[in-house]
């Protein structure tokens, strides 16, 4: 995972299918707060399910949209990854991820 390019900033705003999910959060990659990491997903994807549900024509989606995203939730090959931040933008037709270089 790396810092989206140029050309992949440019194509994650040119490519619009709703609903869209961007989340942003810090990422832990030392001692006993790393644990913090996929809980901070995890309340964040609480948080878009409240949001999806207020709007019936997303909330029939809800589940395929975020699975891919609840999957990231026990990926330990996932939170592996070094880095100081963690950026994931989702639709329904694409998942990407890229951590901030430390």
């Amino acid at each position: 995972m790396q810092i989206p390019s140029r050309f992949e900033v440019k194509t994650l705003m040119e490519e619009y299918h709703d609903p869209c999910v961007s989340l942003f959060q810090p990422v832990e990659h030392v001692g006993p707060e790393t644990r913090q990491n996929p809980l901070r997903l995890r309340n964040q994807l609480r948080e878009v399910e409240k949001q999806l549900d207020q709007n019936p024509h997303f909330a029939t989606r809800k589940v395929e949209l975020l699975k891919p995203l609840l999957n990231l939730l026990n990926d330990e090959d996932f939170w592996l990854e070094s880095g100081q931040g963690l950026a994931i933008f989702r639709n329904l037709e694409q998942l990407h991820f890229y951590l901030s270089s430390t």
